[in-house]
């Protein structure tokens, strides 16, 4: 029952997460005006440096959000119902939440739908899944030692 109990609590921290994903695609604090004004407020910097500085923030925001999903949904996985194959049904849940996500911001006005933010997003869910199978084949072998 335990173990269930754990199973349920990594999934809905699961859709918690993706609702704080689907929550900050809709609002304005996450358009490109929004993030480009904070970020001019904070560094002083020529035109170019700004540019690379602010993609630099919005893409690292992307790989944040998306390596914590991929970690959420492995973990959850892992218990239920496949544990076997948790990295791959894990990566393949949090890129397929990108893919949706994308789909989402063509909707939402000011924010753009980029196939090359699910291919960022998808890698670092999956940088994440595979950092904690790692982690956890070593955690393994260390005990059977």
């Amino acid at each position: 029952m335990a173990l269930r109990r754990r199973a349920v609590i990594w999934w809905l921290l699961t859709l918690i997460w993706c609702g704080v994903i689907f929550g900050l695609t809709a609002s304005q604090i996450a358009q490109a005006k929004t993030t480009r004004h904070v970020v001019s407020q904070v560094v002083k910097a020529s035109p170019k440096r700004f540019e690379q500085l602010h993609k630099l923030v919005r893409k690292g925001a992307h790989v944040v959000v998306f390596a914590v999903l991929g970690a959420l949904a492995w973990q959850a996985v892992r218990l239920w119902p496949a544990p076997r194959w948790a990295c791959t049904w894990a990566w393949l849940l949090a890129t397929l939440y990108a893919a949706t996500d994308e789909v989402h911001q063509l909707m939402v006005p000011g924010r753009a739908g980029l196939w090359r933010d699910v291919l960022l997003d998808s890698a670092a869910a999956g940088a994440a899944v595979l950092l904690l199978t790692l982690g956890a084949w070593l955690r393994q072998r260390h005990a059977h030692t």
